[in-house]
């Protein structure tokens, strides 16, 4: 699975937000060591059953080649 690898070794980031319960939303996320970026929708592994998700985001890590140049365009905006 694309989403369970420790930070350390970690090239992405992904992130998927839900509604929980109660009406609030919430996430949960997970790391991926995978050479090509993951496919947005192997984030929904991280869902829990019988929810659907608002959003999902997949961000390179440090460790990924990527990063520098998403880092500095985050720090533009």
């Amino acid at each position: 699975m694309a989403w369970q690898s420790t930070p350390g070794n970690a090239r992405w980031y992904g992130e998927v937000v839900f509604e929980d319960g109660d009406g609030g939303t919430t996430y949960n996320y997970g790391y991926s060591a995978s050479q090509e970026e993951p496919a947005p929708e192997s984030l929904s592994v991280l869902l829990p059953k019988g929810v659907e998700a608002i959003e999902y985001k997949i961000l390179p890590t440090p460790n990924n080649e990527a990063w520098e140049d998403w880092n500095s365009q985050q720090e533009g905006q």
